[in-house]
């Protein structure tokens, strides 16, 4: 873990379990952290992964979007310092898989792959043994950023075509 805090493209507080995700240096491990003394944080363990580009944690779990893996990853963190693979969504004839981010009860994600002609996507993950995609869009300039959710409203950078909020109270 020495390399882990030198420098890293995306981190996550999950403010209720009171631990830091953090990408490490070459994006292989997302290093699990405790807050308990923020000045300085501990290494309590860590996910292993092949790539990573961002990670989204809240109320002990985690969401992985794997970079040049075709995979989002959902993890259990309910015990950070044993967390468990709960489910790999593939995504199909996928892109740079950029960014994931759930609803806030959990039941859906929406996912961005920062490629021309990559749609952001729209999964039901209440059943994690089925995760279903329900829906893709596009904005005008053909390429995603990031997304972020809160409540009904996803939040979503397309680059040149500005900032989109998209409605997805019914996903």
């Amino acid at each position: 873990p020495e390399d882990a805090l030198v420098s890293s493209h995306n981190l996550s507080i999950d403010t209720v379990t009171g631990h830091a995700y953090v990408l490490n240096s070459d994006g292989s491990r997302i290093l699990i952290l405790s807050l308990a003394n923020p000045i300085a944080p501990e290494v309590v363990s860590s996910i292993e992964v092949g790539d990573s580009h961002d990670v989204y944690a809240h109320n002990g779990r985690a969401y992985i979007a794997e970079g040049r893996q075709p995979f989002i990853s959902i993890w259990d963190t309910t015990d950070p310092t044993t967390p468990t693979l709960l489910s790999k969504v593939q995504v199909p004839d996928a892109g740079y898989v950029h960014n994931v981010w759930p609803s806030d009860d959990g039941r859906f994600m929406l996912t961005t792959e920062e490629t021309a002609d990559k749609t952001v996507k729209m999964w039901d993950i209440s059943d994690l043994e089925n995760p279903t995609m329900l829906g893709e869009w596009l904005g005008a300039n053909r390429i995603a950023h990031n997304v972020h959710i809160q409540g009904r409203y996803a939040f979503l950078s397309h680059y040149t075509a500005g900032l989109y909020v998209l409605d997805i109270s019914d996903p």
